[in-house]
């Protein structure tokens, strides 16, 4: 108990100090396996999920959220186009036509606001979705409230 409380005071005063919010996060849609993964975001944070992919097979990744972002109040996207996908990235080593690359999701917590955030990403041909691929990611944004109920 005593190692929990000690761990649990620093890791609030690291909260305080801003050391967490100000530390943009990665992570990797393929790292989402089972149903109930999150990834744990401060609030006023931003995050990124890339999402390996290749659309020169006709295949795109876009995100699918059914809920409008903006209303939930809780995270926003910072570069979706107007399709809901983003620039791909080719390896930078290698420019070969049809090479495969990867997709950079942005998004920005809310300064306030906490709670769970699911965004359902799908990899589709923008004519049809058959075929198509979704994975779905968890996204659980804390403020120093929630860590003190802890």
């Amino acid at each position: 108990m005593k190692i929990y409380s000690c761990v649990l005071i620093l890791f609030m005063s690291l909260m305080l100090t801003n050391s967490f919010e100000q530390e943009h996060r990665i992570a990797r849609l393929k790292d989402f396996t089972h149903e109930s993964t999150y990834l744990p975001i401060f609030c006023s944070q931003k995050f990124t999920i890339e999402v390996d992919g290749n659309p020169s097979t006709g295949f795109i990744w876009a995100l699918e959220t059914e809920t409008d972002l903006s209303k939930d109040n809780i995270i926003t996207p910072l570069n979706l186009n107007d399709k809901n996908t983003v620039e791909f990235i080719k390896d930078k080593e290698d420019n070969t036509v049809g090479k495969s690359g990867v997709y950079h999701f942005q998004f920005q917590a809310h300064d306030e606001n906490s709670g769970f955030v699911e965004l359902n990403f799908v990899n589709k041909r923008p004519w049809t979705l058959e075929g198509s691929t979704k994975k779905k990611v968890l996204i659980k944004v804390l403020n120093l409230k929630d860590l003190k109920d802890l």
